[in-house]
């Protein structure tokens, strides 16, 4: 007991010797002493720490070549790879989503996008019918042309008068 550093009374040396052969069967087959197998024979523990979560090399008693704590350590190194596949398919799910999501809208847009070059491809073919329509100089000043074009000098024309029926209507009421 010379490299413990706890002040250990006679008589708590005493009961530690008394249930020592106890622990020793138990580390035989676990290969390991937990907290609760110190806490039932009576050892105390004078940190307040819970040893059986740290680093092998920091437990109270560890065989590391034991058969069950190559296995327990197995088991704990699969489960933890198990978590990190299954923290990478949720990001794999997640990133899924936001490309799905960025797809539809880009579908979105991309329909608008058509929609709108639809409808400057029809104003062009219209503007294109309504550039070839030929304009006689004798016909009548206000007259609309077949496609809907009216001359610019006629439309100010078209304007005042208009203006001129509002007031009239308005003066009415």
């Amino acid at each position: 007991m010379a490299n413990c550093k706890t002040d250990i009374g006679d008589l708590e040396l005493a009961e530690i010797i008394r249930v020592l052969p106890n622990l020793v069967k138990k580390i035989e087959r676990q290969g390991e002493l937990f907290e609760h197998n110190m806490d039932a024979a009576g050892i105390r523990n004078n940190v307040d720490s819970f040893k059986d979560g740290l680093p092998m090399c920091r437990r109270r008693s560890v065989i590391l070549t034991n058969n069950e704590v190559i296995q327990r350590e197995c088991r704990k190194r699969d489960a933890k790879a198990a978590d990190l596949v299954v923290a990478a398919e949720k990001r794999v799910e997640k990133a899924a989503k936001k490309v799905q999501t960025a797809a539809v809208k880009a579908a979105k847009v991309a329909a608008k996008a058509a929609k709108v070059a639809a409808d400057v491809a029809r104003a062009a073919a219209g503007a294109n019918v309504a550039n070839a329509v030929v304009r006689f100089e004798d016909i009548a000043n206000y007259e609309v042309f077949e496609e809907g074009m009216v001359e610019m000098e006629d439309m100010e024309e078209i304007e005042e008068e208009e203006d001129e029926e509002d007031e009239k209507e308005e003066e009415k009421e």
